[in-house]
């Protein structure tokens, strides 16, 4: 049936009145109605029998006729390429062969008929007193009008939508009139700066500039997106990144209609601030350049230089270590018993106490501040008053550490509406950012967390990501109601993930030790004095009940502490302390003092670490077997080196341990390349190539397994591992993470486990 004929245009038409569209009559092979008054008609079903018993097109009277039902034609070729990066979803979307996908529709209650032309119409937003024809009418061309998407309108704002078709009208102008090769880099450029000064998110500019260059047949629009973004934020208010710019490039007329579409007025015509030199490095200058390494206030916690988030819930204790900090920095003392690198002049924004109380708390802690340390509760918003200050002042004191406390108290209100919550608070952050590394000083910035919990520490901090993104290093610190202890989780662009234990006593923190180290240390104590307790010997279940874990964490820990000598096994299921150990000789480790040396892959040597205990005893030296003991290797039977890998697929127990020493943790190695195999065979085929170099497995309780190189194999020196780790083992480093804990668990329930230098095997 031709979708012409009389029963198919009178059955939609009668289908679109059901829907609650008004239905006109337009004559065939036109656009446009012919009777009088069209706008004011409204048929009902025997009129609609009427006027379409004979072939013609449909109309339909769009906006509050149609209960707020516009559309959004795309008269432009180009408008219809570009319409997916900004015309929100909808499932009514209609065109023709010649141009499909030009019609959308949406529900927009109040929206207005607004046109955006450049000569020619790009695009339209038809609502009251306009009409559509609808499929399956015929075009003037004569194609036939078809449905893309038939479904139900997505409702939306109507500043929604008209911003939407701002920015499309927009961006297929500047496509229209984006350069050939040779200058396209530098329009980008300036397009990008442009964008985020008007108040586009980075992701917004992003998705707009990648929208022009693909119209604009730009071959490198991809990978040239993400540069100019860049480019632009470091640029700041240079002459190269603007509306001025861009103007000479594609011409004003277009800049200005653009900036009228954006709602941005007309182009700067000065740029605000002074030009930036930009250094463009190759990737073979960076890799031959010699950067010095970050330097510290307090070792492991305070960088020197940049910026720093401090967040925390309140009355936790965050004003307590600024406090400290200011203090302590100021005379060169210790910053949570950690002693300071060297004493520099400090600038304390205490914006939530009083002087009486700021008093009050350093003769508390017992602080001796002196007078680097300058202190103030008052400060203006960090607007450009407020920026300008700070900047005299750390000039004119040679100040070399601010803390703020808290952010909330200088964070000045969006400029406009139309910048989002993100750029807001990038943009403050941001501006915090380029004053500590253009002036070489450290800003720690107090703020809050949020009230929900979260695994990532970062997740927690209030706001968006737009204050965690823009610092260098976070610092974030926890302790429950009416406990001493905390955490101080940091983490940042230069330093290491790291969690220390603290506790909070007469005003001041001191660091106990890591986290897990110390909680490890306070469950063992727990589980030794529960056994204690219990009689002498207990079992999992008795033991997690009386300490308040989960039988499963005391089973693991247990286990664990047999293995290290701390308990024994006297009937199955039931422990009791070894006759070398006591509650008393179990203590919490506060502070490692030294670190004399590190598995480095040439000694082989375990570990051998010094410190002092809560009491001052200290801890026993550890040290391990070499490759020199006889003891280290197992009585196995000698297999010839393999000097490629060439691996069987016939044999049935392909992951046998390749490696020809047959080190004590083969039995170890082949449950890993087993596990491998079954699992991840790109990894097997690494790992069994590792092995066969010469790696062994070790394991320590705090990391579980992890792989360690032997140098003198086929690994001539540290240098060739390294190089041959960066190539190979980093891209799989989280499925090899993954395959060790695997292990771990394996060997933690005893299927595979170590007995006197040896391992054997449980059932598997």
């Amino acid at each position: 049936m031709s979708p012409t004929s009389t029963i198919s245009i009178l059955d939609y038409a009668i289908k679109y009145a059901n829907q609650g569209m008004k239905v006109i009559p337009i004559p065939l092979r036109h656009k446009n109605p012919t009777l009088k008054e069209w706008q004011k008609l409204r048929l009902g079903e025997e009129e609609i029998r009427e006027y379409f018993s004979k072939p013609s097109n449909i109309g339909v009277l769009l906006g509050e006729p149609s209960g707020w039902l516009v559309d959004v034609d795309l008269d432009n070729s180009l408008a219809v390429k570009l319409a997916p990066y900004f015309l929100p979803s909808t499932e009514v979307i209609f065109g023709r062969k010649s141009k499909p996908a030009s019609h959308w529709l949406y529900i927009c209650f109040g929206a207005k008929t607004i046109r955006w032309q450049d000569k020619q119409t790009i695009v339209e937003l038809r609502s009251t007193g306009a009409q559509t024809v609808f499929p399956p009418s015929v075009h003037p061309s004569g194609e036939v009008i078809e449905w893309h998407k038939q479904g139900q309108p997505t409702q939306i704002s109507r500043d929604e939508l008209e911003k939407a078709c701002s920015r499309l009208a927009s961006a297929v102008l500047l496509a229209k009139h984006w350069p050939s090769q040779g200058t396209r880099q530098d329009t980008a450029l300036a397009l990008a700066g442009g964008l985020i000064r008007l108040g586009f998110s980075e992701e917004e500019a992003e998705r707009f500039i990648e929208a022009v260059t693909v119209g604009a047949g730009d071959e490198e629009s991809k990978s040239r997106v993400r540069t100019v973004l860049y480019t632009a934020r470091k640029a700041g208010g240079s002459p190269t990144t603007g509306w001025k710019r861009l103007s000479e490039l594609v011409g004003e007329e277009v800049v200005d209609k653009v900036l009228r579409w954006l709602g941005g007025g007309k182009r700067e015509e000065k740029q605000g601030k002074p030009s930036v030199e930009i250094k463009l490095w190759t990737a073979k200058e960076l890799a031959e350049t010699d950067f010095p390494e970050p330097t510290w206030l307090i070792p492991g916690i305070l960088p020197e230089g940049g910026l720093v988030l401090l967040a925390g819930k309140p009355k936790v204790g965050k004003s307590w270590l600024a406090l400290n900090m200011a203090c302590e920095l100021s005379n060169g003392g210790a910053v949570c018993g950690i002693p300071a690198e060297k004493a520099v002049k400090t600038l304390y924004l205490a914006l939530e106490d009083t002087p009486r109380r700021l008093k009050a708390r350093i003769q508390q802690a017992g602080l001796m501040p002196n007078e680097n340390a300058l202190i103030t509760t008052t400060w203006p918003k960090l607007n450009e008053e407020g920026l300008a200050l700070l900047e005299d002042t750390i000039k004119q004191e040679g100040i070399q550490v601010v803390i703020i406390d808290t952010l909330a108290k200088v964070k000045p209100s969006s400029k406009s509406k139309v910048v989002s919550l993100y750029d807001n608070d990038y943009e403050i952050l941001g501006n915090l950012k380029e004053l500590a590394d253009r002036l070489g000083v450290t800003i720690v910035v107090i703020h809050h967390l949020r009230k929900s919990a979260s695994d990532d520490p970062i997740e927690e901090v209030s706001g968006t990501t737009g204050i965690t993104g823009a610092v260098d290093t976070i610092l974030v610190l926890k302790r429950a109601r009416a406990e001493a202890d905390g955490t101080l989780f940091i983490t940042g662009r230069d330093c290491e993930e790291q969690e220390l234990a603290l506790r909070f006593n007469a005003g001041r923190w001191e660091v106990l030790g890591e986290a897990k180290l110390y909680e490890i240390s306070k469950e063992r104590r727990e589980i030794l004095e529960a056994i204690e307790e219990l009689g002498g010997s207990a079992s999992p279940k008795e033991i997690a009940e009386a300490i308040g874990k989960t039988q499963a964490t005391v089973k693991m820990t247990l286990a664990r502490m047999v293995n290290d000598g701390l308990l024994k096994r006297v009937e199955r299921g039931r422990y009791s302390i070894a006759e070398s150990n006591s509650v008393t000789s179990v203590t919490s480790v506060t502070s490692v003092t030294s670190v004399t040396s590190v598995t480095d892959g040439e000694s082989n040597k375990v570990t051998e670490v010094t410190g002092n205990s809560e009491e001052g005893n200290k801890v026993t030296q550890v040290t391990g077997n070499t490759e020199s003991d006889p003891q280290y290797w197992t009585e196995r039977e000698h297999i010839p080196k393999q000097e490629t890998l060439a691996l069987d697929t016939t044999n049935p127990d392909p992951w046998r341990d390749p490696y020809y020493k047959q080190t004590n943790d083969s039995r170890l190695w082949e449950e890993l390349l087993r596990l491998a195999y079954t699992k991840r065979p790109k990894v097997f085929e690494l790992l069994y190539t590792f092995r066969q170099a010469g790696a062994k497995l070790v394991y320590g309780e705090q990391v579980g397994f992890r792989l360690e190189p032997i140098i003198g194999e086929l690994f001539g020196s540290k240098e060739e591992y390294q190089a041959w780790r960066k190539t190979f083992l980093l891209p799989y480093k989280e499925a090899i993470k993954e395959l060790l804990t695997e292990l771990e668990n394996l060997y933690l329930s005893g299927k595979v486990s170590y007995i006197q230098g040896k391992i054997v095997s449980g059932e598997l």
